[in-house]
C-alpha cells in the first residue's frame, strides 16, 4: 500500500531485518526522519537505530501499554530529536484540501469496511494489520 502512495522504498519486515535493510539503503547513514505508527513492540527503538545522526524520531502510535522505553545510548549518542506527534491535530482543512484535488485515493484507504455489528472484528483485524488492514471502518448503515 506504501508503493502505491508514492513511498520511494518499501521492505517486508517478514524477510528482512528494518534497521539494516534502512542502513543498507542508505549506505549506513540512515534516514533523516524515522516515523513510528505501528506500535510492535520494538518499532521505536528501531526508528531510533535507523535514524541518522542528529535525525528525528516521530512517534505517532500509542501502545496498548501506554507506555515505551526507548534505548537512551542510542538516543543520546546519535543525537535525536523525538517528537510526539498527535495523528489528527490540524490536519482536517489539509487531508480535505488534498481528497477534493484527486491526490489522495480515498477507496485504497477506506476498503475494509464493518457493520457495528462487527465493531470487535474490525478493531481486531486493525490492531494485527491481518488481511492488509490498514484502517477499519464502522458503518452502521451496513447489513451483515
Amino acid at each position: 500500500m506504501a508503493a502505491n502512495f508514492g513511498a520511494d522504498y518499501c521492505l517486508d519486515i517478514e524477510k528482512v531485518n528494518p534497521v539494516e535493510e534502512v542502513m543498507r539503503v542508505t549506505s549506513k547513514r540512515g534516514v533523516d526522519v524515522a516515523f513510528e505508527a505501528a506500535w510492535v513492540t520494538e518499532t521505536a527503538n528501531q526508528c531510533a537505530l535507523a535514524a541518522r545522526n542528529g535525525g528525528r524520531v516521530i512517534i505517532v502510535g500509542i501502545p496498548a501499554e501506554d507506555t515505551f522505553t526507548l534505548k537512551a545510548s542510542v538516543v543520546r549518542r546519535k543525537e535525536l530529536t523525538i517528537i510526539y506527534s498527535r495523528r489528527m491535530n490540524h490536519t482536517y482543512e489539509a487531508s480535505i484540501a488534498l481528497a477534493e484535488r484527486g491526490l489522495i485515493d480515498l477507496d485504497a484507504l477506506g476498503k475494509f469496511q464493518m457493520p457495528l455489528a462487527r465493531a470487535p472484528e474490525a478493531f481486531e483485524a486493525a490492531a494485527d494489520y491481518h488481511q492488509g488492514v490498514v484502517r477499519a471502518m464502522i458503518l452502521p448503515q451496513l447489513k451483515g
